[in-house]
C-alpha cells in the first residue's frame, strides 16, 4: 500500500509528536493439520508370527504397536529333524492426521514454561488467546503506514498480560521480499472556500494485499539460523489481509490516525515439524490455514504489546 508524501504532514500533524502508537488488534485462529507415519502392525511372536497377547506382573501389555517383525515357522518331521522353514518379515505403517489448534498451541507453550501462571485461571490456559497485532507506524518523512509484519501475542485479557511470541517461539519474514499483490483505493478531497479562505481535507484509504511468507516456530525459544531443535516446525503460506485508513480516539480526546485489519488469514500452508514441546515426535507435514478477525483499534498498543510498536526489521 502506498501512501503519498503529500498527506504525511496532514495525517501526522496532530498526533507525530504523541508518545501513544496506535493499533490493530486481531484475534487469530489456528486450523492447522499435523500427518505422520506411526506403527502399522502390532507385535509378534517371533517363533509363531501370532500377534502377542497378555500382560506383565505390573499389568502393561507384553505387545504394542509395531512397525515391523520378523519371524520364523519351523516344521519337523516324524523324526523331529526340521523339514522346512518359512520366514517371514513385514514393514506396515500407515498414516495419522491431528489437529493443531489454539488450544494445543497454548497446551505446548505452557509446558514450554512460555505462558505465565494467572491467579484463579482452572486449567491453567483458561483466558489465554493468541493475538496478532498490527501497529499504525512512520515511514520517511513520518508517513503513516502499517507495519508490514504483525507482531504475534499470547494474550490474557482479564490481567491485560501479553506475551511476546514473535522472535521468541514465531520467527516471520517475507518469503520473495518486495512481492506483493495488492487492490487499493486512496481519495483525497479537499474543499476550498475562497472567500473564508478555509479549507476542509478528508482521505480515505483502504484495500488488501498478499504476500509469500514463511515461517519458523520453536517452543524452546530458540530461533536461530540452521537450528536443529527438536520442537522446530518451518512452513510457508499465503498471507492475506485487509486493511482501512480511519480514526481512534485517545484518552486526552485526540483523534489518531491508524490502519485498522479486517479480516485475514494464512493459507495454502505447506511445511514440516513436530510443532509441540518434548516428549520428541516424529516429524509431520504441517497443512491447513491461520484465520484472523477484524481487528480492534487501540488507541496505543505500546504499553502492552511495545514490540509491535515499531517497524520490524525487514
Amino acid at each position: 500500500m502506498k501512501t503519498s508524501l503529500l498527506l504525511a504532514g496532514l495525517l501526522f500533524s496532530a498526533s507525530a509528536t504523541l508518545a501513544q502508537v496506535p493499533g490493530s488488534v486481531s484475534g487469530l485462529t489456528f486450523n492447522l493439520t499435523l500427518t505422520r507415519t506411526v506403527e502399522g502392525t502390532v507385535q509378534k511372536d517371533p517363533l509363531t508370527g501370532k500377534p502377542i497377547t497378555g500382560k506383565d506382573p505390573q499389568g502393561n501389555p507384553l505387545g504394542g504397536p509395531a512397525f515391523g517383525n520378523q519371524w520364523t515357522i519351523t516344521k519337523n518331521g516324524s523324526n523331529g529333524v526340521p523339514v522346512s522353514a518359512l520366514f517371514r518379515q513385514e514393514y506396515v505403517s500407515k498414516m495419522l492426521t491431528e489437529k493443531y489448534g489454539n488450544k494445543e498451541l497454548l497446551i505446548d507453550l505452557l509446558d514450554a514454561g512460555l505462558l505465565p501462571g494467572i491467579a484463579d485461571a482452572d486449567p491453567e490456559i483458561k483466558g489465554w488467546t493468541i493475538v496478532e497485532v498490527n501497529g499504525t507506524v512512520g515511514g520517511q518523512e513520518n508517513e503513516p503506514r502499517i507495519a508490514n509484519l504483525p507482531t504475534f501475542y499470547a494474550y490474557h485479557a482479564a490481567s491485560n498480560t501479553a506475551v511476546l511470541l514473535s522472535g521468541e517461539v514465531i520467527a516471520i519474514d517475507l518469503l520473495v521480499r518486495g512481492s506483493q499483490a495488492e487492490s487499493w483505493t486512496e481519495q483525497y478531497t479537499a474543499n476550498r472556500d475562497l472567500v473564508k479562505d478555509t479549507e476542509d481535507v478528508t482521505f480515505t484509504s483502504a484495500g488488501s494485499s498478499i504476500n509469500l511468507v514463511r515461517l519458523s516456530m520453536d517452543f524452546t525459544g530458540v530461533l536461530e539460523e540452521g537450528d536443529a531443535s527438536s520442537s522446530l516446525a518451518q512452513f510457508q503460506g499465503q498471507y492475506s489481509r485487509q486493511e482501512k485508513l480511519t480514526t481512534v480516539t485517545a484518552a486526552d480526546k485526540t483523534k489518531l490516525d491508524v490502519f485498522q485489519c479486517g479480516p485475514g488469514k494464512l493459507e495454502s500452508i505447506t511445511g514440516s515439524g513436530p510443532l509441540d514441546a518434548p516428549p520428541v515426535h516424529e516429524r509431520a507435514v504441517i497443512g491447513g490455514q491461520w484465520i484472523a478477525v477484524a481487528g480492534k483499534l487501540w488507541s496505543d498498543i505500546s504499553v502492552v504489546f511495545p514490540e509491535a510498536a515499531v517497524e520490524p526489521p525487514l
